[in-house]
């Protein structure tokens, strides 16, 4: 059978895209008009118009096809006594070192055993790292300690700064800051210090959250802000019910931000005899009655 595909110079995998131009090519080539006086570009030329007429249509193609897929009496003859060469084989190479051999299970385990020392590594490296800022915190906390003893606020401020700076959840660093924010009557700040503990620090026991409470209260009490220091007071009353200070500021709170009544005058009193050095204030100011003039008796 006439390889069609051989003449149009295309593989057999071609789209017909290829084939139409493939044939083009061809036939410009060999085009009897371009060689004149050759018979034998005349007859490629014909071979070629005819290898186009079948793979150029799709019916036609397919038979033709098909046709190649099956081969003649004499090619299946031929292949079936085709002599076949051996392959060629590389020698076999035993590369076994007995002193050097590592077996899969023992590759696994240093598999493992490596993935194991990296983790205990960055888990050592992480722990130590926070030791460090633990232990330079509480350096800085101590020197800031006796720089407030020493009545130097501001240098103890500024120790407390460096604490935090290694440790941000030091919250005793934060409680001697508010301590030192009320001393240099800085309550705001001093309020914004107790915030962050009462909202971060879990869990608190009852007595250190009235405490806490209580601070808080103080400083909202000194900053004028008597409604949020009646909420603290009332709050660090329900945590430690004992504490007859506390009772006294919610009264205090009471009569300056409404008005003063003889039962929360009755109680300032009561601190004022205690020896509450806040209740002289109210005591003067809201709870002393004016004494009445005394009236002119008519002369004789």
């Amino acid at each position: 059978m006439v390889d069609y595909y051989q003449i149009l110079e295309v593989p057999r995998t071609a789209t017909a895209q290829e084939i139409k131009a493939s044939y083009k090519r061809l036939a410009m080539k060999f085009h009897p008009d371009h060689n004149l006086n050759n018979p034998f570009a005349e007859d490629y030329f014909k071979r070629v118009t005819e290898a186009y007429r079948v793979l150029g249509d799709t019916s036609r193609k397919y038979l033709y096809d098909l046709g190649l897929a099956i081969p003649t009496p004499a090619q299946a003859s031929q292949q079936a006594y085709a002599y076949t060469a051996p392959q060629s084989y590389e020698p076999y190479v035993n590369d076994y070192d007995p002193k050097n051999f590592v077996s899969k299970s023992m590759k696994r385990k240093i598999a493992i055993a490596t993935v194991a020392f990296g983790l205990l590594m960055v888990v050592s490296g992480v722990w130590f790292l926070a030791y460090l800022n633990t232990r330079s915190a509480r350096i800085y906390l101590n020197e800031a300690k006796v720089l407030y003893q020493d009545r130097e606020p501001r240098q103890a401020l500024l120790k407390i700064t460096n604490a935090l700076r290694h440790d941000k959840y030091h919250y005793e660093a934060y409680l001697l800051r508010a301590q030192i924010h009320t001393s240099m009557f800085n309550y705001l700040r001093a309020v914004e210090d107790y915030d962050f503990v009462i909202q971060h620090q879990r869990p608190i026991p009852p007595k250190e959250a009235g405490k806490l409470y209580f601070e808080r209260g103080y400083c909202y009490y000194k900053a004028y802000d008597f409604e949020n220091a009646l909420k603290d007071f009332k709050t660090a009353t329900t945590q430690n019910p004992s504490d007859e200070k506390c009772d006294f500021f919610i009264s205090a709170s009471m009569i300056k931000n409404h008005k003063a009544t003889p039962e929360l005058c009755e109680k300032v009193g009561k601190a004022y005899n205690a020896g509450i050095k806040e209740a002289e204030e109210l005591m003067k100011i809201y709870c002393t009655k004016p004494k009445p003039k005394p009236t002119e008796q008519p002369q004789p």
